[in-house]
C-alpha cells in the first residue's frame, strides 16, 4: 500500500510539474513544442525522423561546404601570401644584386681611378727625372760641345792663299805663281781648287763664275791628299780668256807688247779669283776663297776692288758641321749653273 502510494504520489507531481510547466510557457504567448499535444508529449514517427534526419544532413552538408570554403579561402590566401612573399623575396634579391653590382662598379671605378692616379704620378716623376736629366745631360752637352768646337777650331787645318808676280815675256804664255799654305795645327784631306785667270779690259765686270751653260767659262783644276801645316804649295796657273767657245780648245794668253803696255797704263788688269774646299782631321768640310789683281799698280785696278773682288775674299766659319763628302762639295763648285 505504501508503494502504491508513493508512486501515484509521483506520478501526480510529475503530472503537475508538466502542466504548470507548458501552463507557464503558454502564459507567456509561445505554443508549445510539436511533440506535446495537450501537455503530453508525442513520440515522433518515421517521417519525421526522416525530415529531422534530412534536417541534419543539409545542416551538416551546409557545414562541410562552409568549412570547404573556409579551407579554401585560407589556402587561397596562404597561396597570396607565399606569392607576395615571394616577390619580396625576389625584390630583395634583385636590389642585393644591385647593390652588389654597384658596390663593384664602385670599386672597380676606384681601382681604375688608383691606377690613373699612380700612373700619372709615375709619368710625372719620370718626366721631372728626365727633365731633370736633361738639364743635366743638355749642359754637360753644351760644355762638351763648346769644348769640341773650341778644340777644333784650335785645333783645324788653315788653309791660305796667296799670289805672286809672274814674268811677263813677250811670246811666252802669262803664267802666275797660287801658293797655298797650311796655316793650321793639323793637317787638311782632300783638296780640291778651282783658279781663274784672266786679262780683262777696264770696265768689265767680275762674275765669279767658274762654269756657264751657254760657253765654258775656263777655270783650272787642282786638288791634293793631304796638306801637312806650315808647308807651302806653290802652283802656276796660265792667264785664260774669260770665255771660250766649246769646240774651241783652251789655250793660255802669250805675252805681247800691247798687253805688257796695258797692263802698265790700266787698261788692262790680270785677275785671279779661286775657290780651295778641304776636310780637316775632324771630318768637317771647309772652304777659302781669294781674289786679287795681278802686275797692276795703277789707282785704275781699284775699281775691281770696288767692284767685289775684296769682297770675295773669305773663309768658312766653322759654324756648320756639315759631314757631306768633301768631293760633293767640290763636284757643287763645280756643276753646271
Amino acid at each position: 500500500m505504501i508503494f502504491v502510494f508513493h508512486l501515484s504520489r509521483l506520478s501526480f507531481q510529475t503530472v503537475l510539474l508538466g502542466i504548470g510547466k507548458h501552463s507557464d510557457e503558454r502564459k507567456n504567448g509561445e505554443d508549445p513544442p510539436p511533440d506535446y499535444e495537450g501537455g503530453i508529449p508525442i513520440l515522433p514517427g518515421p517521417v519525421e525522423r526522416e525530415k529531422a534526419d534530412r534536417a541534419r544532413a543539409q545542416i551538416e552538408d551546409r557545414k562541410y561546404k562552409k568549412e570547404q570554403r573556409t579551407l579554401q579561402w585560407r589556402m587561397l590566401y596562404t597561396q597570396i601570401a607565399i606569392v607576395f612573399l615571394g616577390l619580396i623575396g625576389s625584390g630583395v634579391s634583385v636590389w642585393q644584386v644591385n647593390i652588389a653590382q654597384d658596390s663593384a662598379d664602385r670599386s672597380a671605378l676606384l681601382i681604375q681611378k688608383n691606377e690613373r692616379d699612380a700612373r700619372f704620378a709615375a709619368e710625372k716623376q719620370l718626366a721631372e727625372s728626365k727633365r731633370q736629366f736633361d738639364g743635366t745631360f743638355g749642359q754637360m752637352a753644351d760644355q762638351t760641345t763648346i769644348s769640341r768646337d773650341a778644340m777644333e777650331v784650335e785645333e783645324r787645318a788653315w788653309m791660305d792663299i796667296s799670289t805672286g808676280k809672274g814674268q811677263l815675256v813677250d811670246g811666252q804664255p802669262i803664267t802666275i805663281p797660287l801658293q797655298i799654305l797650311n796655316a793650321g795645327k793639323t793637317p787638311a784631306y782632300g783638296m780640291r781648287g778651282l783658279v781663274v785667270l784672266n786679262l780683262l779690259k777696264k770696265g768689265e765686270t767680275l762674275n765669279f763664275v767658274y762654269r756657264t751653260r751657254q760657253r765654258t767659262h775656263p777655270v783650272a783644276i787642282f786638288n791634293s791628299g793631304a796638306i801637312v801645316p806650315s808647308s807651302p804649295n806653290t802652283i802656276y796657273f796660265p792667264v785664260l780668256p774669260k770665255y771660250l767657245p766649246l769646240d774651241q780648245p783652251g789655250s793660255p794668253i802669250f805675252c805681247t807688247p800691247e798687253i805688257r803696255k796695258g797692263i802698265g797704263d790700266g787698261s788692262l788688269s790680270i785677275i785671279i779669283y779661286a775657290r780651295v774646299d778641304y776636310a780637316d782631321m775632324f771630318g768637317i768640310p771647309h772652304w777659302r776663297k781669294y781674289c786679287g789683281v795681278m802686275h797692276n799698280d795703277s789707282p785704275a785696278t781699284s775699281e775691281y776692288v770696288l767692284r767685289g773682288c775684296g769682297d770675295y775674299n773669305g773663309a768658312d766659319k766653322n759654324t756648320e758641321k756639315d759631314k757631306r763628302n768633301v768631293e760633293q762639295v767640290f763636284q757643287a763648285q763645280t756643276d753646271s749653273r
